[in-house]
């Protein structure tokens, strides 16, 4: 059984970053890798691809890169929070491990919030999530 690797994403680009990535696996066969710059090419892709395991990739390179940049700005402090606070924390839990007050850890979270330009906590999250920073523990 052959695998099929379907990666989706409407950038030119993509392909040849994949391309270049895989492709010590793709010159072995270890799989066969195409690319849909649509939902509807991809779901016409997915319908012919008979006996092949299907594996699918939507990629969003770029704002995987801006996430890890806007992160790299924050201050190390503020990197502290935005783990804890992604993984469910406490203001008062989190002032308490990192040996200050709930007053400061609110200012850090404002701060580190403004600076990923986002306004929820659900946001922070999935920003944590995306990264793969809810896998491994807070520093």
């Amino acid at each position: 059984m052959s695998v099929l690797i379907l990666v989706v994403d409407d950038e030119e680009d993509v392909e040849l970053l994949f391309r270049q990535r895989f492709r010590h696996d793709l010159k072995a066969g270890r799989f066969v890798m195409e690319f849909a710059n649509s939902a509807s090419a991809a779901l016409q892709r997915i319908a012919n691809v008979g006996s092949a395991s299907l594996i699918l990739i939507f990629s969003d390179i770029r704002k995987l890169d801006k996430l890890r940049r806007l992160l790299s700005g924050l201050t190390p402090r503020e990197r502290q929070v935005f783990e804890r606070v992604s993984r469910g924390g406490l203001n008062k839990q989190i002032a308490y491990e990192l040996g200050t007050t709930e007053r400061t850890i609110k200012a850090h979270r404002r701060n580190l919030m403004e600076k990923l330009g986002i306004d929820s906590l659900t946001q922070l999250v999935l920003i944590a999530e995306r990264l793969g920073m809810l896998a491994r523990p807070a520093s």
